[in-house]
């Protein structure tokens, strides 16, 4: 009995050890920095921030220098500046932004290492005039980070997150017409709905748009061109009050039909042969040319990669019937010589 309470005592304390263990490797584990986005939506020239907080909780150095970099759409988002808190120290931090990068470095003033504490750094963009709305996202990233002795520090901080740029809307704009030329949009216009889907055939490369404002406003949409085939465009119509304080937006996504193509042709075009430099030449019926070196039977061409293979129509059973007939006669006269033979001997 003494020695099974004593096996018990010993698992129990070998447990508590390896519980205490894990504790502190999660805490040492933690990240160094956090972020914390100021919004999760967003509209047109509003400010969209980042703040980065120190986490001192476990730090058992503090830090001397580190890289913060964030990537984010330029098209949609354009940066504005970086704010530092008093504890970083003037000058110890600088950044420069090329494209959709902003990477900025921190290194202490070389007299002291301060301790970092709560909110050290904010990066602030403001969103577009004009951009596609829509979801966008911004990457951050602390990484680089060393010690006063100049060790590296192994932590790394990093966040992704999503601001969705809705339109705005206001009581005072409202649009009271919306008809396209082409297609009908999905759900059917309402002056409270703000978004709609328009989908259009391959052929359609424009699309406009009938519109009206109440009580005297405007309004106006930001393109009429279409892109590719296969391609969603976005239209914004935007309503202006009459005495101009006022907007709202509306938003078409544009779904321009994409081209099926079946057996090498393509919808919406004619039919062209890959060896032809002559796309819109007829021919007759059995007629025979050479082209590029390449003898054209007539034969319809299917392409798989490198490789064409060449369908030749009712001129394929009567290669069969050839090949039939001629191995019958081929066989047949075998037969009737090997008999000969045969008989021949049996003469002698």
């Amino acid at each position: 009995m003494k020695r099974f309470v004593a096996i018990l005592c010993t698992c129990l304390i070998l447990l508590i050890t390896m519980e205490s263990g894990w504790s502190v490797s999660a805490q040492i584990s933690e990240e160094s920095f956090r972020f914390v986005m100021s919004t999760e939506e967003a509209y047109e020239n509003d400010e969209v921030r980042i703040s980065i907080l120190a986490n001192d909780v476990q730090m058992k150095e503090n830090i001397a220098g580190f890289r913060l970099a964030i990537q984010f759409d330029s098209t949609k988002l354009t940066f504005k500046r970086a704010d530092t808190s008093s504890q970083i120290q003037n000058g110890t931090f600088r950044y420069h932004v090329e494209g959709d990068d902003m990477t900025g470095i921190y290194v202490c003033n070389g007299i002291s290492a301060p301790k970092l504490t709560g909110e050290c750094i904010t990066v602030v963009f403001q969103v577009n005039d004009g951009s596609v709305l829509g979801e966008t996202s911004l990457s951050a990233q602390i990484d680089q980070m060393v010690d006063w002795n100049a060790e590296q520090m192994p932590s790394v901080s990093s966040v992704t997150s999503v601001v969705t740029l809705l339109p705005q809307f206001t009581q005072e704009a409202i649009l009271t017409t919306l008809i396209p030329d082409h297609g009908e949009l999905d759900p059917a216009f309402d002056p409270y709905i703000q978004e709609y889907t328009l989908n259009v055939n391959p052929e359609v490369t424009q699309v406009l748009f009938e519109l009206k404002a109440a009580d005297g406003g405007t309004a106006r949409v930001n393109r009429k061109n279409l892109g590719a085939r296969g391609s969603m465009t976005q239209f914004v119509v935007t309503v202006t009050s009459e005495d101009k304080k006022s907007k709202s937006q509306y938003v078409i996504n544009v779904n321009r039909g994409k081209v099926i193509e079946t057996n090498g042709t393509s919808s919406g075009k004619s039919s062209t042969s890959r060896n032809s430099g002559n796309s819109g030449s007829t021919r007759k019926s059995g007629e025979v040319s050479q082209i590029d070196g390449v003898l054209d039977t007539g034969a319809e061409t299917i392409f798989y990669g490198d490789r064409n293979l060449y369908v030749i129509g009712s001129q394929m059973s009567a290669y069969v019937t050839y090949i039939i007939l001629g191995g019958t006669i081929g066989i047949l006269l075998i037969c009737m010589v090997v008999i000969a033979v045969i008989a021949r001997k049996k003469r002698k």
